[in-house]
C-alpha cells in the first residue's frame, strides 16, 4: 500500500513538472544603471577679439556617466564688460560635448550696449573644456539694433573657468518596473 501511495505521489509531481512553464528568459530584466551629475557653478572669464571683455555668470551642466561617448550638456547666462570703452554685454548660450577628451559645440545668443545704442546677435561657438577650464572661439552675428556700437567682438576667443557650487550624483535603475 505504501509503494502505491509513492508512485501516485510521484505521478502528481510529474504532471505538475510537465504542465510547469520554463523560466522565462524575455520578461527577466537585468538591472541597468545610469549615473548622472548635475551641477550649478558660476563662471569667470575673459574674452579676447578686437575688444577685451571681462565675463561674469552663472552655469548649469547635466552629465551622464558611461563608458563611450559620455555627453554633457550646459546651459550658461554672463554679462560681459569692456572696461576701455565702456560697453556691457549679456550672453545666453548652450553647448553639447559627446565623450571624454571632445569638443565643445554651442551656440551664443546675445546683447550688446554702449549706454546709448544696443544691437542684439547670434552665433556659433566652438571650444575645448578640461579641467574647469572652457577655451571658446566663436563668432557673432550681429543682426538686429543699432550699428553705431562700435566695442564689439565678431570673432573672438574667450577661457572660462567654472567653479562649481551645487552638485548632485543620482543612480538609477532604467530597468525598474
Amino acid at each position: 500500500m505504501r509503494l502505491n501511495k509513492v508512485k501516485i505521489l510521484l505521478l502528481f509531481l510529474f504532471i505538475g513538472c510537465v504542465n510547469a512553464k520554463p523560466f522565462e528568459m524575455d520578461k527577466f530584466r537585468w538591472p541597468k544603471y545610469v549615473v548622472t551629475k548635475n551641477s550649478t557653478g558660476v563662471i569667470l572669464g575673459i574674452e579676447r577679439g578686437k575688444y577685451t571683455f571681462f565675463e561674469m555668470g552663472v552655469e548649469r551642466h547635466w552629465k551622464k556617466f558611461k563608458l563611450r561617448k559620455s555627453p554633457t550638456f550646459a546651459i550658461n547666462a554672463n554679462m560681459e564688460y569692456d572696461f576701455t570703452n565702456n560697453v556691457l554685454g549679456y550672453n545666453a548660450a548652450a553647448w553639447l560635448k559627446v565623450g571624454r577628451v571632445n569638443l565643445t559645440y554651442g551656440i551664443n545668443l546675445n546683447h550688446i550696449t554702449d549706454f546709448t545704442n544696443t544691437r542684439f546677435g547670434l552665433g556659433p561657438q566652438i571650444g575645448f573644456r578640461v579641467l574647469g577650464f572652457h577655451i571658446v572661439n566663436g563668432y557673432n552675428f550681429y543682426f538686429i539694433g543699432d550699428k553705431t556700437v562700435k566695442a564689439n567682438n565678431t570673432f573672438y576667443l574667450g577661457i572660462r573657468y567654472y567653479f562649481p557650487l551645487d552638485a548632485k550624483t543620482r543612480i538609477t535603475n532604467k530597468n525598474k518596473r
